[in-house]
């Protein structure tokens, strides 16, 4: 269902984009000139262990060219799980370089990107009531560090909306290897503010 609501906020803004506006010409011929774009976004995904939740944290990110563009993005993610036994807090830092195309549409910017390079996973485990059941419960808390490679596609628009600044919804897959699980299959949203950088040609 929450995919579904991603899919439909997208086609919404592409549908924005698309619509003509003088009083927006100027921006849109910034943005379809090559500008850099710089972005702060909140991101939502799929933890790249856990199996059940949601990692909510920041992504940032710098991508330069004209129809083709390559770029960076960092980003960190959070999430907390419970069961019977166990609460467990899960770290994930995302660094990736990416390559992707561009295409102006109205007054925005339709992007599609291919990502890929590594997540940097930390994860805690304590016992419940660890202080109560003392030396008889066993082992009250692990802690376990790892480094998988990853990739992600995502595609959404960048829309603007005042003079060199606007608003971008990207959304798309991520997989991520893990040894000896295999490939582990999520999805990633992100939302917020862009900025656009450079002249026009």
């Amino acid at each position: 269902m929450k995919t579904t609501h991603v899919c439909i906020a997208v086609a919404a803004l592409i549908a924005v984009s698309s619509a003509p506006d003088r009083a927006y010409a100027g921006t849109a011929a910034d943005a379809g000139g090559g500008p850099d774009l710089i972005d702060a976004t909140i991101q939502l995904a799929l933890p790249a262990a856990m199996p059940v939740g949601q990692a909510a944290g920041l992504s940032f990110g710098w991508h330069s060219g004209d129809r083709f563009e390559y770029g960076v993005r960092l980003g960190a993610g959070w999430a907390s799980e419970s069961n019977l036994n166990w609460a467990v807090d899960h770290t994930e830092l995302r660094a990736r370089l990416g390559v992707g195309f561009r295409q102006r549409v109205g007054r925005g910017l339709v992007i599609a990107r291919l990502l890929g390079g590594a997540t940097a996973l930390f994860e805690s485990r304590a016992r419940h009531q660890a202080q109560r059941l003392g030396d008889s419960a066993g082992e009250l808390s692990t802690s376990a560090f790892a480094v998988l490679p990853a990739a992600n596609a995502e595609f959404g628009v960048a829309l603007p909306v005042a003079e060199g600044w606007g608003m971008t919804l990207m959304a798309g897959p991520t997989a991520h290897w893990m040894t000896p699980d295999g490939t582990r299959l999520g999805f990633t949203a992100r939302l917020g503010v862009q900025a656009f950088l450079g002249d026009s040609p």
